[in-house]
């Protein structure tokens, strides 16, 4: 051993000493020029274990490590783990830490990243392979919708569907085997995206046994869309919509970098269907480098699709989409009529489509309801208030419409919330413009400087003009913010609104209505006889402008006033934040005459306050037609119908009429008698009440809604308490996905509680 020590001495260090001559280290010095950490090593390498003990106290504690004598040992020990000691003292000293403890320190944080996103793969790719057939979409418009369609196709041929789509929520949809398919939030926490959404929702689809799996790609950046497609989904058949140009700052700046871009998507190997034909040469060009096969529609295929057979979708949906998804299971083995029934018949229209929702009565008043929230700019907006009719609501032409919109505005959109003050202004008019959602002072601001710019646009004053000119100019703008041009206007609207609520005296002048109204002490007289007396006084201003206008010169200070007071009547700030859907549509039609046809639009945005006010629609949707079901005489349906209705949670107060009648018709029927039917009708009974109530108990909140020092002393503890809220809020979503695969909840179920989650992060729960 001595030799051997000695010899490696001499190899390792070239040094010329022999052994018995190492003890004179005993009397080394930091001052000597011999490595004493070389010994160690020497030592070490001889199978010689060598470990550091600092000496005992008299207490017996130890005494902390010398680091001039720690120093002699970190060659040794570099590739060995550290002490648990060591560990400590890394995260407790500033100054101390060395070399080693960085490695380690990186190694081991290296090592957890690295090998957390290789298991993360791994399981996703494990996944992937028991998908037995995945479907893609991309493109700039229409992608949504278009998985939609696919997915109503696939669900029409008894397959487990899941489906994920992004458009104003990001859903997934997913159907059992010869089921309806159910809508689910795709829950995000704070609504931020990540690429490892993709990951957890293939892995939920491979849990859920799903026959096909669609998704919708969502990714920008060029790198992220050759991993989801290439490195993860690797689809079987892929859609692209369409090359418009958007997003120029990711995928730009030329119109023709996009294409380059979105040609990424398509699959190595696989089949590729577009509806796109400007820039179809630049996804012709990669589908042949990828070996990918591209089959396209083109105008022939969207003209094909005649006005009968887009009339059976329940929205607006959009021709070439249409075709093209008919085009892609036509190429797959299927009719084409097959295809185009089945997706009209089972496609879950997105949140955002352009919908006009059944008419739903409530008090003596009707309302329908347009979806046009998505159109985020003016030409959308103002084509969809085209397309709906709603400009032709004159109000010397239809005094029997009560015109409103529902304006949700966004704090973080500054920009176009001055686009839609100037469209309210400029381009559309109603009786009643309610604002909701955040920054509402802001956007009134915005409101009065574009009024402020339209007036003085219009020079009501000047002498340029002829007075008849003038005239008809301040005519079109009144008529078009259906402010009543005289008293003849008002009365149409009276004897109408009389007539609606089946008053006998209507037939006669303002007057004999007006007397039979005052012998009424209803709501509906007392709500008849206030929109009268602010008709007339409009009237009035009115005439007080024509008289201002009809000589060149006039008051242009006093003609702004007037002209701002009719149009600020109109507008109608909700300054609650998160006032609910049902409190929401209650004010509307409680604002409203009675006797008339409530025709409100939404516009603008989609999300925030206006999200539930949406759902409201959407239940009402799916309740009208239970409704109508409930009272029919088909036993099996109606049954079904009735345990639909019970197990619902979105009733009311678009339901409360309706069903109350519908209820009334079934327990009155001969498929009333049954026990279970009783006890079913009577659940929902129960439910109406309660949602009656809960809505009540909000609206008579009153003072503290209206409090904005309350409000902000709420707001910001929510915001202070939310990071742990965020946490179980995050966990609750992980129980749903749990249950909903192991089959411990229904479909359903998952559903409404996803929804209850994502609300809630949208804030308020603390005032809640």
């Amino acid at each position: 051993m001595p030799d051997r020590l000695a010899d490696r001495l001499r190899a390792k260090w070239r040094l010329s000493v022999r052994f018995p001559e190492i003890a004179a280290l005993r009397n080394w010095t930091p001052d000597s020029a011999f490595p004493a950490h070389a010994f160690v090593d020497a030592l070490r390498e001889c199978g010689i274990h060598c470990t550091l003990e600092p000496h005992a106290g008299h207490d017996g504690a130890r005494y902390p490590d010398d680091p001039r004598v720690r120093r002699f040992f970190q060659a040794a020990l570099a590739t060995l783990p550290l002490p648990l000691q060591d560990v400590r003292d890394y995260f407790y000293s500033i100054y101390q830490n060395s070399l080693a403890h960085l490695l380690v320190f990186v190694g081991a944080i290296g090592a957890w990243f690295f090998g957390q996103h290789m298991w993360l793969n791994h399981r996703f790719r494990t996944a992937r392979a028991r998908l037995p057939l995945v479907m893609g979409g991309w493109g700039t418009r229409g992608k949504s919708g278009t998985e939609r369609l696919k997915a109503g196709v696939l669900n029409a041929l008894g397959l487990r569907v899941l489906s994920k789509t992004t458009g104003c929520e990001a859903m997934f949809l997913f159907g059992h085997p010869n089921r309806p398919l159910s809508e689910m939030f795709l829950f995000r926490p704070y609504d931020k995206a990540t690429i490892w959404e993709q990951a957890r929702l293939t892995r939920t689809a491979a849990a859920l046994d799903t026959d096909v799996m669609l998704w919708e790609c969502m990714g920008l950046n060029p790198s992220y869309v050759r991993v989801l497609q290439h490195d993860w989904m690797r689809d079987d058949v892929s859609t692209i919509t369409n090359c418009f140009p958007d997003h120029e700052d990711i995928q730009g700046p030329a119109g023709v970098d996009l294409p380059l871009v979105i040609s990424q998507f398509i699959p190595k190997g696989g089949e590729l269907y577009t509806s796109e034909e400007n820039m179809l040469p630049y996804l012709a060009d990669r589908a042949d480098a990828v070996g990918a096969r591209l089959y396209a529609t083109d105008w022939l295929d969207v003209g094909l699709l005649t006005p009968d057979i887009l009339a059976r979708f329940p929205y607006q949906e959009h021709p070439a989409n249409v075709a093209l998804v008919a085009r892609m299971f036509e190429g797959m083995g299927l009719r084409r009529d097959f295809a185009l029934k089945e997706m009209a018949d089972r496609v879950v229209p997105d949140l955002g489509v352009l919908k006009v929702y059944p008419e739903a009565t409530f008090e003596g008043r009707r309302i329908e309801f347009i979806n046009g929230m998505s159109a985020n700019e003016r030409h959308g907006c103002l084509s969809n208030w085209a397309r709906t009719g709603m400009g032709k609501h004159r109000l010397d032409v239809d005094p029997d419409v009560w015109t409103v919109t529902v304006v949700n505005n966004r704090a973080d959109r500054v920009a176009r919330s001055q686009v839609f003050a100037a469209i309210l202004v400029n381009d559309i008019g109603a009786d009643r413009h309610y604002l909701i959602g955040g920054n509402l002072d802001g956007l009134q601001q915005f409101i009065r400087e574009a009024f402020d710019a339209f007036v003085a646009s219009l020079d009501l004053t000047g002498a340029a003009q002829e007075a008849t000119t003038r005239k008809a100019m301040l005519d079109a703008v009144l008529q078009r913010w259906r402010v009543p041009l005289d008293v003849r206007e008002a009365e149409a609207r009276l004897h109408v609104a009389a007539r609606g609520i089946g008053l006998d005296a209507a037939d006669g002048d303002a007057d004999a209505v007006l007397a039979r109204l005052s012998t009424e002490a209803s709501e509906h007289a007392l709500a008849l006889r206030a929109q009268w007396e602010r008709d007339c006084e409009d009237a009035d201003r009115v005439k007080e402008l024509l008289d201002a206008v009809s000589t060149a010169g006039g008051d242009a200070t006093r003609i702004n006033d007037l002209l701002w007071t009719l149009f600020s009547a109109r507008i109608v700030p909700v300054q609650d934040y998160y006032t609910p859907g049902n409190v929401l549509v209650r004010r509307i039609l409680r604002d409203a005459p009675p006797g008339l046809r409530i025709r409100a639009m939404g516009i603008q945005n989609i999300k925030g306050t206006g999200l539930d006010f949406i759902y409201r629609w959407q239940a009402w949707d799916a309740h009208a037609a239970q409704s109508v079901v409930l009272a029919g005489t088909d036993g099996d349906a109606a049954l079904a119908a009735a345990q639909a209705l019970a197990a619902s949670t979105e009733l009311g107060v678009l339901e409360l009429e309706t069903l109350g009648t519908a209820i009334a018709q079934a327990r009155a029927g001969r498929l009333g008698q049954s026990d279970l039917m009783q006890s079913l009708l009577a659940r929902i009974e129960r439910n109406l009440e309660a949602a009656q109530q809960a809505i009540d108990a909000y609206s008579n909140q009153g003072p503290q809604n209206n409090n904005r020092a309350w409000a902000w002393l709420v707001s910001t503890a929510e915001r202070i308490l939310d990071a742990g809220d965020a946490v179980r809020r995050r966990r609750h979503a992980n129980r749903v996905y749990a249950d909903l695969i192991a089959g411990r909840i229904s479909s359903a179920r998952a559903a409404y509680e996803l929804k209850q989650l994502t609300q809630r992060q949208k804030g308020g729960w603390l005032g809640a």
